[in-house]
């Protein structure tokens, strides 16, 4: 019966040290869980383009190795400091990108991540820095010859710009290109074009503007010849108005003379009726190929 006793007791003595033990070592395994979780690093790093154009926006991100989700990130571009609360990382769909719009070159560091209420996590000292790339400017397009062009006529379209390494020609919805420039082509109409001014940075930038080509609007010039006299018809004090298109002299800046359209009014053929000296007054009109006019007059008197 003694010996069963002190079985027991001793028994009962060894659970109670195994179970100290075991909560010993516990807790040690505990708190050098949450000393490694306050200890590990959080990483600012780049998530996108470290090399932008002025305007577009690229993404950072924040991974987090410790605490628990969700996380307080306050993060600063040089200048100022931006706060994201319920930031989450390392879960199911990564690290949650953060997106950035500099108007200025800028760099980035991690100021500091929290959870729990504000139980701060290690960060690194790591710096993602962003270059911002201007985009062309003051583009200047020029025709040669200069604008207005003659209809069907060769003209070079060329065009310079700051911050402009290479210019592309597109239709006017900007949705297709025709050609790199300086480009030589012809129009019958005035035509409006979108011209493309690319950089020479990583990644080019790109600056377009409409530009409208216009056709020749100078008139063409035109000389009628001097009041004339007309016969009547023989046996009738009618007159018939013969063609004096012939006896205009016409001359233009695009349209070859012989081209010029010329009419007349009233047409050749027309029956002058009154006797003698009866008048008509008769206009000439010449159109260019661009159809640019002009008109002259004079007077016919009937009855000789």
């Amino acid at each position: 019966m003694k010996k069963d006793l002190h079985f027991a007791s001793k028994q009962k003595m060894t659970t109670g040290k195994t179970f100290s033990v075991k909560l010993f070592f516990g807790i040690i395994i505990f708190l050098m869980i949450i000393v490694q979780q306050v200890t590990a690093q959080s990483v600012l790093y780049s998530a996108g383009n470290t090399s932008i154009c002025y305007g577009d926006s690229t993404t950072l991100a924040v991974n987090v190795d410790g605490g628990a989700e969700p996380y307080t990130v306050v993060y600063s571009d040089g200048t100022s400091n931006f706060t994201l609360n319920n930031y989450y990382s390392n879960d199911i769909s990564g690290d949650k990108p953060i997106r950035i719009s500099p108007a200025s070159n800028k760099t980035y560091s991690l100021v500091s991540v929290t959870f729990g209420g504000g139980i701060s996590l290690d960060v690194s000292s790591a710096t993602v820095s962003i270059t911002v790339n201007p985009l062309p400017s003051a583009i200047s397009v020029t025709t040669n010859p200069v604008r207005p062009v003659c209809p069907n006529v060769n003209f070079t379209i060329s065009a310079t710009a700051t911050n402009g390494s290479t210019f592309q020609l597109w239709n006017s919805g900007n949705t297709a290109m025709i050609d790199v420039m300086p480009y030589t082509t012809n129009i019958s109409s005035s035509t409006t074009y979108t011209v493309r001014a690319i950089s020479s940075a990583t990644p080019a930038c790109t600056t377009s503007q409409a530009y409208t080509v216009s056709i020749d609007t100078t008139r063409p010039t035109i000389t009628c010849p001097s009041n004339q006299n007309l016969n009547t018809n023989t046996g009738s004090c009618n007159a018939t108005l013969p063609d004096y298109t012939s006896s205009v002299t016409v001359h233009d800046n695009c349209t070859a003379d012989g081209s010029i359209s010329k009419t007349q009014s009233p047409v050749s053929g027309t029956t002058l009726t009154g006797g003698h000296n009866s008048t008509q007054l008769v206009t000439i009109t010449a159109t260019d190929a661009s159809g640019n006019s002009r008109t002259c007059s004079f007077t016919i008197t009937g009855g000789f």
